[in-house]
Order: structure tokens, then C-alpha cells, then sequence
């Protein structure tokens, strides 16, 4: 899968390298790097939109939108979690569902991971701050359940050091 200049999508098949699918419904929209997770292939753009296609056909599957700056970096894929990040800082985790599970050899396998987020803003002064606060936020995620996320909040502070 590869983007053109003018973020025309191209698919090929890895079997044959014939031309599986290509598309132009985000011509000019500066499409991130793709991002290829189990069916689906997900790219952001400019507007902060984080689009979802099908991996085989290269139709829209799912739109969602961030806050509206430019995703600044690929998707990243965490677990079962989508990290995007866009340009004015701010750090998305979006969880597609694995209804049936992941096919890895001959078996199928369920993700069930937890993440901490920390959306980074002026008042952290060292690394170490915000990586506290994530460790915080991901003993919050694990407090409840598997296969959470949560995102830092000041109060978590004050509970963790009771």
C-alpha cells in the first residue's frame, strides 16, 4: 500500500503484485503513512480525521475525527489500541473490536492490553513527570479491567499517593 504526491492510494495484491485497489476520495488531504492492522488500513489527514479503509477493497469503513489539527505522525498500533497524535498535541487512542480475535499461525489470539495516556501540555518540565503520570493512568486502566485505557487526570495523582 502506498500514497502518490497527491495522496492517491494504491493497494497490490503481495501474492502477485497485481493492482488490488486504488483511490483518489483523499486527493490533497496529506495523508499520514499508513497504518495496516489485521482488515483494515488507517491513514489521518490534515483536518485531524483518522479514516478507516478496507484493506482488500479500499473502501471507507469508518471516519473519526480528533481536534482538528493535522495527525502529525503514522498511526501506531498498540495492542488492540490505535495511538494518533496530532499537531496541536493531543493523543487519540481508538480501539477497533476483535470480535472474532487475531489469526496468528493456527491459532486465534485475543489482545486484552491496557494503556495509560498523558495528554502533554506546558506544565510537565521533565520526562520523568509525564512518564509518573502515565504509569498512574495505566494502574488506573488496569484497576478497570483488561483491555482499557485511561487517560490521565490530575485527582489520579492525589489517589495514587494516598
Amino acid at each position: 500500500m502506498a500514497g502518490d504526491a497527491s495522496d492517491r492510494l494504491t493497494a497490490w495484491r503481495l501474492s502477485n503484485g497485481d493492482l488490488a485497489w486504488s483511490g483518489d476520495q483523499f486527493l490533497n488531504r496529506k495523508l499520514s503513512a499508513p497504518l495496516v492492522l489485521g482488515q483494515s488500513v488507517v491513514v489521518g489527514d490534515f483536518e485531524g480525521q483518522v479514516h478507516f479503509l478496507n484493506r482488500d477493497t479500499g473502501k471507507t469503513q469508518l471516519r473519526l475525527a480528533t481536534d482538528g489539527s493535522a495527525i502529525a505522525a503514522a498511526p501506531v498500533a498498540a495492542g488492540n489500541t490505535i495511538l494518533v497524535v496530532t499537531r496541536n498535541g493531543g493523543l487519540f487512542a481508538l480501539r477497533p473490536q476483535f470480535s472474532h480475535g487475531i489469526a496468528v499461525g493456527p491459532r486465534k489470539i485475543r489482545i486484552n492490553s491496557s494503556i495509560g495516556i498523558v495528554l502533554i501540555d506546558p506544565g510537565y518540565h521533565s520526562v520523568e513527570d509525564v512518564l509518573r503520570d502515565a504509569d498512574t493512568a495505566l494502574y488506573a486502566a488496569k484497576h478497570a479491567g483488561r483491555g482499557t485505557y485511561r487517560i490521565f487526570e490530575a485527582q489520579m495523582r492525589s489517589s495514587a499517593d494516598r
